[in-house]
């Protein structure tokens, strides 16, 4: 859900929002080296506010920046690598909630609809 402030064109400038979304992921810092040490959960949830600002590149084509902080909940398991024995090893599991920034990108915008208003 997002609020967008007043630009030149619509879905351009300032905006914030608040989101909620769920998931899984894995991930991994140097894959398979002997600083390998990653992270897995199976089951994620995240919900928090949203800032974002967006730029005209052209026509119907948008530049957005993009920066979400919230809060992250659910079981994750903490893994290493051990290039000796080429195998994973699972080292922990927890589930205390991550609070701080949960998203931040760039991402190109194709606007579809026809009208500028």
């Amino acid at each position: 859900m997002r609020r967008w402030f007043a630009g030149e064109q619509p879905l351009q400038g300032h905006a914030v929002g608040a989101y909620f979304s769920g998931g899984t992921y894995d991930m991994r810092y140097f894959p398979k080296n002997k600083n390998s040490i990653g992270w897995l959960s199976n089951k994620s949830f995240s919900a928090g506010l949203s800032y974002g600002y967006s730029i005209e590149l052209g026509e119907r084509w948008n530049l957005e920046f993009g920066l979400a902080a919230g809060c992250i909940w659910g079981r994750r398991h903490k893994y290493d690598y051990h290039p000796e024995e080429n195998h994973w090893e699972w080292r922990s599991t927890s589930s205390a909630p991550y609070w701080g920034i949960t998203r931040a990108g760039v991402s190109v915008v194709w606007l579809f609809a026809s009208g500028t208003n």
